[in-house]
C-alpha cells in the first residue's frame, strides 16, 4: 500500500510541478514582444536607409521590420514622456535602435536619424498594432534644420478594449541635419 501511495503523491507533486513550470513561463514573458508584419513610409518621394546599409525603407514598399526592440520595460518609467523625448535618442541607441540617413524632397543631403521600431504589446489594437506607417511631415522636417532634432512618432494602444487603455510607442524617428 505504501509503495502506490508515494506513487499517487509522486505523481500529484508532478503534475503541480509542470503547472507551476507551464505559469512562470506563460506569465514571465509578460505582454510585450511581438513583431508588427511590416514597415512601410508613406510620405512621397522619400527614403531611410541604415548608415551600416542593412535595411533600405521606400515610399510605398512595405518591408518586414528589420529590427524590433522590446522597450516596454521603458514605459513603466516617466523618463519617455512626449515632453523629453526628443532628447532620447542615445538612449534609444543604447536599447538596439539604429543610426539612419533620411532623404527627402527639398533636400539636397540626407536628414541624419535614429530610428527606433518596437514590438508591441499582445494586448495592443489599433492600426500600429498591424503594421507601421512611417510619415515624415515637412513641418518636421523643417525643425530638423540648423542643428534642431525633431521627433516623429506613432503610438499603439493596448489593455482591454472598453476598459482603460494605454499608450506606448511603435515607433520613434529622430532628425537632424547634423549627426546624431
Amino acid at each position: 500500500m505504501n509503495g502506490v501511495s508515494v506513487r499517487v503523491a509522486f505523481s500529484r507533486l508532478s503534475l503541480w510541478l509542470l503547472f507551476m513550470l507551464i505559469a512562470v513561463a506563460l506569465f514571465a514573458c509578460g505582454p510585450a514582444g511581438i513583431t508588427v508584419r511590416e514597415v512601410f513610409l508613406s510620405t512621397p518621394d522619400c527614403v531611410i536607409t541604415a548608415e551600416d546599409g542593412s535595411f533600405k525603407i521606400e515610399t510605398g514598399k512595405p518591408i518586414p521590420p528589420p529590427f524590433s526592440i522590446d522597450t516596454f520595460a521603458e514605459s513603466e518609467t516617466d523618463d519617455w514622456r512626449e515632453s523629453v523625448l526628443v532628447g532620447k535618442f542615445n538612449e534609444a541607441l543604447n536599447l538596439g535602435a539604429q543610426r539612419v540617413r533620411v532623404t527627402v524632397p527639398g533636400f539636397k543631403q540626407p536628414l541624419y536619424g535614429v530610428l527606433l521600431l518596437s514590438k508591441i504589446r499582445k494586448d495592443s489594437f489599433g492600426p500600429a498594432s498591424r503594421s507601421f506607417n512611417i510619415q515624415v511631415p515637412e513641418s518636421y522636417i523643417q525643425e530638423a534644420t540648423g542643428g534642431r532634432v525633431s521627433v516623429i512618432y506613432e503610438t499603439v494602444e493596448y489593455g482591454e478594449r472598453g476598459e482603460q487603455t494605454a499608450q506606448w510607442y511603435a515607433w520613434i524617428l529622430w532628425l537632424s541635419d547634423r549627426p546624431l
